[in-house]
Parts: C-alpha cells; sequence; structure tokens
C-alpha cells in the first residue's frame, strides 16, 4: 500500500486535470448541490485538492449557491479561505501560509495539498541548516555514538564561560 506523498508524486498533471475537469463539470451540471448523493453519483463531487489554482477554485465556489446545512457551510468557508489564502501566497504574501496553517488547525481539518507542498518549499535545506548551527550531530551511525557525539558537545560547552545569557540580558 502507497502513502500519500508518493501517491502525489505519481500523478499524471495532464490525467488529473482531465478528471478533474469532468468531476467539476458533473458538479456544476448538479448545481453545487452538496447533499448525500445517490449512490450513482457518489463520484460526481469534487475533490478541491485536484485544483491547479486559486483563482479556479474561487470561481467555482462562486458557482454556487449558499449551503444549506451548517456542515455544508462550513466546508465551503474552509475551502473559500484556502484558495484566498492560497491566491494571497503566489500574490507575496509571506504570512499567507502561516495563517492556512493555523485556519487548518483550528477548524480541525487536514491541509489541503496546496498548503502542504508550500510548506514543503518553505522549508530550510538542510545543508544551509547545518551551515548554520554551532553543533552537528550525525545520528546516521550507532546510538551508541551519537550518544558519545553528545556527551563530547556538553562537555565543550561545560568549560565555556556562561556568557551568553548576559550578552543576551545586557
Amino acid at each position: 500500500m502507497q502513502n500519500d506523498s508518493s501517491a502525489l508524486v505519481q500523478i499524471d498533471p495532464a490525467r488529473t486535470w482531465e478528471r478533474f475537469v469532468l468531476v467539476c463539470v458533473n458538479w456544476t451540471q448538479r448545481e453545487c448541490d452538496m447533499d448525500q448523493p445517490a449512490s450513482s453519483e457518489l463520484n460526481l463531487i469534487p475533490d478541491f485538492n485536484l485544483i491547479p489554482d486559486p483563482e479556479t477554485g474561487l470561481a467555482l465556489l462562486a458557482k454556487c449557491p449558499a449551503a444549506e446545512t451548517a456542515e455544508q457551510a462550513l466546508d465551503r468557508l474552509f475551502w473559500h479561505s484556502q484558495f484566498t489564502y492560497w491566491r494571497n501566497s503566489l500574490a507575496g504574501d509571506r504570512l499567507a501560509v502561516a495563517a492556512a496553517q493555523m485556519h487548518c488547525v483550528l477548524v480541525k481539518r487536514l491541509p489541503p495539498t496546496w498548503l502542504c507542498r508550500a510548506v514543503h518549499k518553505l522549508c530550510m535545506p538542510d545543508a544551509e541548516k547545518r551551515a548554520r548551527a554551532d553543533y552537528v550531530v550525525d545520528s546516521s551511525g550507532s546510538f551508541a555514538d551519537t550518544e558519545a557525539q553528545v556527551d563530547r558537545i556538553l562537555e565543550s560547552l561545560q568549560d565555556r564561560p556562561a556568557t551568553a545569557l548576559q550578552e543576551f540580558w545586557a
């Protein structure tokens, strides 16, 4: 069984867009009816994670009538907010990704695909982390080797004068 991340990597973008267009056409033909679909219509509910850009998602949501139940309204609000954060992120808003993450946490929903990709893109490369670090512990060896490295670092710290806090509070 594959995990979600490997499945995302193997998706053919052309086929994904084809599937999304088919789903959206069928969905808009039903006039965005978000009530419980009949069993033959289960494949007509769109997967908003397949939307390739935020403007398409916002346009699709704008075509839908107002939700009838509280759950539908919350779902619509979640996706509207996520597409807005995504659009703002692409426009250069540096806080949009963090705001989208907080929104997901507050409403207790998994982050959408665009947000996972944006967070991954913002992560600092390991080489840069190592270059900035005062100490690097190589944990690829045995546990005893790693523990010995940590012990050496702790010993070297004991010999240093405790000036870091004095400089910080000065």
